[in-house]
């Protein structure tokens, strides 16, 4: 065989190789979900998920509900733009809206978000219309309150987002 076949062929092995290696080593993590309120739009936290990449497919379970920082400011009945990362719409969506307090935030800050133990609280759920774009209309006391969207869909898989809600008593 040719010596110049044999070096095109030993380079295209390996570039398949590194392309193989490069790909195996992605991260497998859904994409954030955005919340909007008024003008203001906050990206999601990620938490537990299930989700398939082009190669592998990766489970994580979390500890809590990660947020961002700082919360969004709503009034006590507020408009909530939501946008999921997928054109996609998912077959399954549910809202859980649990009131927290700062007693409430565990004591780790992974990836700069804030984690919330909601596991022996009471919150309100909704069904959401499968859409991956929506408003959600919510009427809610004063209070801080953790936002928490499951989506599922057939191609990608599971995911959970986490957003951060301070809704204020006006004064008029």
């Amino acid at each position: 065989m040719n010596t110049k076949i044999k070096y095109l062929i030993s380079g295209f092995i390996i570039l398949i190789t590194i392309s193989l290696y490069l790909i195996s080593q992605q991260e497998i993590e859904p994409p954030p979900a955005t919340l909007k309120i008024d003008r203001t739009e906050q990206i999601s936290g990620i938490g537990s998920y299930c989700w398939r990449g082009a190669w592998k497919a990766l489970c994580a379970d979390m500890v809590g509900i990660p947020t961002a920082q700082e919360p969004l400011i709503a009034s006590s009945t507020f408009s909530a733009h939501l946008r999921l990362p997928l054109q996609e719409p998912p077959y399954e969506l549910r809202l859980d809206v649990i009131r927290v307090k700062d007693e409430d935030e565990l004591n780790f800050s992974e990836r700069g978000w804030r984690w919330w133990d909601t596991r022996d609280m009471q919150g309100k759920n909704f069904t959401l219309s499968l859409e991956s774009e929506q408003d959600i209309e919510l009427s809610l006391e004063p209070g801080l309150y953790v936002l928490g969207v499951g989506a599922w869909w057939k191609e990608k898989g599971s995911a959970s987002y986490g957003f951060l809600v301070e809704v204020q008593r006006w004064q008029e």
